[in-house]
């Protein structure tokens, strides 16, 4: 804090500003300084447009799942659930996985991998059949645990300790941040283009945006400096 804010003569309405203000000032700052971490390492900063359009669109598969299962699928709320739960299996058994793999294959394969493993939701609306729209968010699930896993890893061995927090903070909100907007726009979508409309367009920006990401893995090189070996595990 300030040393002013700890005077004991300042007034304590003020002293309860000066803390407000100082703390939205160190909030901006912290924000300024991830993109800051971020924009220096060009894999992370190639990542983001890939995130952003992943996430804005995946949205349609975690809210509008139930009007899917309902009026496409005519499963109702059962319908529904084996949905969530094909997505919610995959994305564990990815994450779990993803340490079996790296014995295999370096980070950037594994990264490639799990984009590729995303990129298959775009099937989704193709194969309007319970079974196949369960397994087809369980491959995506697998891609989602491993890309994740692999991420924080990547940025645990780039981004130098002091920093790395900020880094955290900021890819994280990016990607979690951009939920109500993809909500939002998904849910005007519909509207205008139908539900089947909205999951066809959504699954297609997903699959693009993984395809993106693969792609940023496959030719963005990472400074051997960094990655403390972690990109030459395994050739």
């Amino acid at each position: 804090m300030p040393k002013e804010s700890v005077n004991k003569t300042v007034q304590p309405k003020n002293r309860k500003k000066e803390k407000k203000l100082f703390a939205v000032k160190q909030f901006i700052n912290d924000v300024v300084d991830g993109f800051r971490v971020i924009k220096s390492s060009k894999i992370l900063l190639f990542m983001i447009p890939g995130v952003f359009f992943t996430n804005i669109f995946f949205v349609t598969f975690i809210y509008l799942t139930p009007g899917w299962s309902q009026k496409i699928l005519h499963s109702g709320p059962e319908g529904y659930s084996l949905l969530e739960l094909g997505l919610g299996i995959g994305t564990f058994l990815g994450a779990f996985a993803s340490g079996w793999f790296s014995k295999f294959i370096n980070i950037k394969r594994g990264q490639i991998l799990a984009f590729l493993f995303q990129s298959t939701i775009v099937l989704f609306p193709v194969f309007p059949i319970l079974i196949v729209n369960v397994f087809i968010l369980f491959l995506y699930g697998i891609g989602s645990g491993l890309a994740n896993a692999y991420t924080m890893t990547l940025i645990q061995h780039i981004i130098p300790d002091h920093q790395r927090g900020r880094a955290f903070g900021t890819l994280m909100s990016i990607m979690g941040g951009v939920v109500p907007i993809g909500t939002f726009i998904c849910g005007l979508l519909v509207n205008y283009i139908g539900l089947v409309g909205v999951f066809w367009m959504s699954g297609i920006v997903c699959s693009i945006g993984a395809l993106i990401l693969a792609l940023t893995f496959k030719f963005i090189p990472i400074k051997e400096q960094d990655n403390k070996n972690l990109l030459t595990q395994v050739e």
